[in-house]
């Protein structure tokens, strides 16, 4: 089972409404960042992580540095089984000092977009 509503990253102790997972939507997560890194400004690093679209292939991963506002295509590896996760990476720069929070959404080869949907 999963939880209805979004929750936030690391609740292990949800009591809220549950459901029976049927299928899942596509997702992605980045491996290599953790929160509060200290990343150096005008300066390429890479960004890596994973995605999974279930029955179907990832065909393309984005990440963004500025909320959504634009965003950096990355590259995306073929899976290893048909329901493998997908390994991807992507060369971005932070333009400046200061607080950013990296985003990455996949996209499957039916053109499924990852939903954006933040917990609260």
């Amino acid at each position: 089972k999963v939880p209805v509503n979004p929750v936030k990253p690391g609740d292990f102790n949800y009591k809220g409404e549950m459901k029976i997972i049927e299928s899942m939507p596509i997702r992605s997560v980045i491996t290599n960042i953790k929160n509060s890194s200290e990343i150096k400004a005008n300066k390429k690093f890479e960004v890596r992580g994973k995605a999974w679209a279930g029955e179907l292939e990832v065909s393309e991963v984005y990440v963004s540095n500025d909320y959504g506002v634009t965003w950096t295509k990355a590259k995306v590896e073929k899976p290893l089984n048909r329901l493998a996760w997908q390994k991807w990476s992507a060369q971005i720069s932070i333009p400046t000092k200061g607080y950013y929070e990296i985003w990455a959404r996949a996209i499957d080869s039916q053109g499924n977009s990852q939903p954006m949907v933040l917990a609260q």
